[in-house]
């Protein structure tokens, strides 16, 4: 909704990156929201041109075991998206793994996964 409000998924502005950034917040919004706010940042990536380029940059936990994700989903406008894990952390930032984007795993989707049941 607040993507929708936003105008997210309408055109961006030639020569800027748009970037959804969240952070440990993702497991609180109902599945339909997370539906309709993924289904917002797919829509706005689907229409990124090359000049207009759409990011997605989070920082989620996984589980409740494993370190938080930094993940960044990137659709440069040629009808792909490039989605990578850049590093994985303490949840306050005190210590982390920095991939980076080179070195980074590759994700097959840009969909969010958690697993908290």
């Amino acid at each position: 909704e607040v993507l929708a409000e936003a105008g997210f998924a309408a055109a961006g502005a030639a020569g800027q990156v748009r970037c959804v950034y969240q952070s440990v917040m993702w497991q609180y919004m109902p599945a339909d929201v997370q539906a309709r706010a993924f289904a917002a940042i797919e829509k706005a990536g689907a229409q990124a041109t090359p000049n207009t380029p759409v990011a997605w940059l989070r920082f989620e936990p996984e589980d409740r075991t494993k370190p938080m994700k930094l993940v960044l989903s990137y659709w440069p406008g040629d009808g792909t998206c490039d989605t990578r894990l850049l590093a994985d952390a303490h949840p306050h930032g005190t210590q982390i793994g920095w991939y980076g984007w080179h070195n980074g795993q590759r994700y097959d989707s840009p969909a969010l996964v958690q697993q908290f049941a």
